[in-house]
């Protein structure tokens, strides 16, 4: 593995762990202490963050991290808008926050329900939906 990997995958469970966290530097501490959507912040931060080391920045599942996640284990392409409209948001919600094995996907997708609160879980939603696959959930 190469550093740049091994540094970003400490950097990653440091902040998982909440021993870290990432904070812009103007950013005040009362400021850093709030949720990304009582900064007004969209989810668009959250999902660079979080989300593009396996999904990638643009969304269509080739993140650096991708190809080391195990065999067969391929993340999400959220540019699939035929896929993505078969999911509502609350599904994309729940996978999120509760991760892919308690959402009958891999258990390579983390639970994120301890790092985010509610609302910016659901501004990353908004992100995808918006951003990346530029869908909507369509009923059958």
């Amino acid at each position: 593995m190469n550093k740049q990997i091994t540094v970003f995958l400490l950097a990653l469970g440091l902040m998982m762990l909440g021993q870290v966290t990432i904070v812009d530097a103007g950013m005040t501490e009362d400021k850093a202490n709030m949720s990304a959507s009582d900064r007004g912040d969209t989810g668009e931060g959250a999902y660079m963050g979080y989300c593009l080391p396996c999904h990638g920045m643009d969304g269509t599942g080739n993140g650096p991290l991708a190809d080391s996640l195990g065999e067969g284990i391929v993340p999400r392409n959220f540019t699939d808008g035929e896929y993505m409209s078969s999911r509502t948001d609350e599904e994309l919600f729940k996978v999120i926050k509760f991760g892919g094995k308690k959402s009958g996907f891999s258990d390579a997708m983390p639970d994120w329900g301890y790092n985010f609160p509610d609302a910016d879980i659901k501004a990353i939603v908004q992100y995808i939906r918006s951003d990346l696959c530029k869908c909507k959930y369509k009923a059958d």
